[in-house]
């Protein structure tokens, strides 16, 4: 029989056991952790516990027989005072016998109540350092071991004893662990064992060979390799350009090939020349350093082939490179420049000045150009203003350019001699012939003459002596009093034009057409 303060004890003992045999079990070693002297493992303090509380019940057993055997005694004391006592209370027989044995019986029961006491007190006592024992040996297998001062390697020890990972909280288990298989077709978090995925492969190979690997299952759900009939949109990949094999071709290599062939044969059609349709150059929005090039359509010329645009509008400006400005190098003063529409294969159109009539350096992405016209610089190297309409081209009058091309006495009139008179000063090297005027400045002296060679006659002579009058002559109306014999075209046969002039006359360029 357990004594029931033991069982007390016990009980509380018993709640703290799978705890405490947890910590014993995670740092396998006694501890050191309270203070004072070496906490004890549990289980000694409770056999300790067990023999001070087994020694208290039988020293309480001992009191209690001394006890029973008192009462007994004053129960035979009762019996014979019961007999020695008269009818009169107060006679005694014995002569005071029952009150010396009740003293006595009295004094055995204060000495057994003192018993009893330290009895009493000393289970207390055994009592309270169970309990100690209990907290330090709580204390002694606590389950937070970092509390405990254990090293790094010791942590992890204690770790992988319950299969935890070497850090963090992932619980890495062992090839040996088991759990349990869930039902099949579970989609949840659960762990899938070995046994639920090998169910669900081989659920998955019966549904495949059942339902598409059968005859009947292939016919119905895919199409045959010879002449399939296929249904939806079916794609495949898209070929490479120019892929000519038995490759399946997407409807994007299709479009891309009919696209390529259909530039290629409009690239072909086009001839690889210049050609303008509605032609204009005048200057642009501000007057000097910008020239506006506007155009229906034009065929530029290209490598190989010409580009077709339409709607052209481009602006060239002084103190840009590339694209709308001087293909290179800087604009220079009293300088003729050609003017190019350039475009690149998908039709993006500008404008292009340079040094070169034919060969312009075209900027990155740019395969296609054509010279539309001239522009020509001042002595500022601003641009001087210039309208051209086609292949006319006319220097605008603005009251700040004057052009002549000779004035005073040059050569001879009569002779005739003439004075050769480069092109290049007053019209580019593409034009093909000119517009001029003569003006005199006084009532004499003032026939002026111009030719496209030196093999004219005299500016008086008639056809009769073999060589017609020069295209250019003043000597109509303009001897008797200065003014201008009007505007006159002639046609130019090589660089320089020739020039006979008296003193009081001129002759000046308007403009020229272009041989675009």
């Amino acid at each position: 029989m357990i004594p029931s303060r033991f069982g007390r004890l016990l009980g509380a003992a018993l709640l703290l056991v799978p705890s405490m045999a947890l910590g014993q079990s995670m740092i396998q070693q006694p501890n050191t952790g309270v203070s004072g002297s070496k906490a004890e493992p549990l289980p000694n303090a409770l056999i300790k516990l067990y023999q001070n509380d087994v020694g208290l019940d039988s020293r309480l057993s001992t009191v209690e027989g001394t006890l029973n055997r008192v009462v007994g005694t004053v129960g035979s004391f009762g019996n014979a005072a019961s007999k020695n006592v008269g009818v009169t209370v107060g006679t005694v027989a014995d002569g005071g016998a029952l009150t010396a044995e009740t003293n006595r019986a009295l004094a055995a029961e204060g000495a057994n109540t003192t018993a009893i006491t330290g009895e009493v007190t000393r289970a207390k006592a055994a009592e309270a350092a169970l309990q100690a024992a209990i907290g330090a040996a709580t204390n002694a297998y606590a389950v937070n071991y970092t509390a405990q001062s254990l090293t790094s390697a010791q942590q992890l020890q204690a770790r992988q004893n319950i299969g935890a990972a070497a850090s963090g909280d992932t619980l890495v288990l062992g090839t040996g662990s088991t759990a349990t298989t869930p039902s099949a077709g579970d989609n949840t978090t659960k762990v899938a064992t070995t046994a639920f995925s090998t169910g669900a492969l081989a659920s998955y190979a019966s549904t495949v060979a059942s339902t598409y690997l059968t005859q009947s299952g292939a016919a119905s759900t895919y199409a045959p390799l010879a002449s399939p009939a296929l249904t939806g949109t079916p794609t495949v990949p898209t070929a490479a350009a120019s892929t000519n094999n038995t490759q399946a071709a997407s409807t994007a290599y299709a479009d891309r090939a009919a696209t390529t062939a259909a530039t290629t044969a409009a690239a072909a059609s086009v001839p690889n020349v210049a050609i303008f349709s509605g032609l204009t150059i005048k200057p642009g929005a501000s007057a000097g350093s910008q020239i506006s090039v506007v155009a229906t359509s034009a065929v530029l010329r290209g490598a190989s082939a010409g580009l077709s645009v339409q709607n052209v509008s481009v602006t060239i400006s002084t103190g840009l490179n590339g694209a709308g400005g001087l293909d290179k190098g800087s604009t220079a003063a009293n300088t003729w420049y050609a003017l190019f529409i350039i475009a690149k294969p998908d039709g993006t159109k500008a404008g292009l000045y340079s040094l070169s009539a034919t060969a312009p350096t075209l900027p990155s992405g740019y395969a296609y150009a054509s010279r539309a016209g001239w522009i020509r610089t001042d002595g500022s190297a601003t641009f001087v203003p210039i309208v051209q309409s086609g292949r006319q081209a006319r220097y605008k009058i603005d009251g700040g350019h004057v052009y002549p091309v000779v004035s005073g006495a040059n050569g001879d009139v009569v002779t005739p001699t003439w004075v050769a008179v480069p092109i290049s000063g007053f019209a580019p090297s593409t034009a093909v012939g000119g517009l001029f005027a003569t003006y005199a400045t006084s009532g004499s002296s003032n026939v002026a003459t111009l030719a496209p060679n030196a093999s004219y006659g005299s500016y008086n002579q008639g056809q009769s002596s073999g060589a017609p009058p020069p295209p250019i002559n003043s000597s109509n109306g303009v001897n008797s009093a200065s003014g201008s014999s009007g505007q006159q075209t002639m046609h130019f046969e090589g660089t320089s034009v020739y020039a006979a002039i008296q003193a009081n006359a001129a002759v000046v360029c308007l403009g020229w057409e272009d041989g675009l």
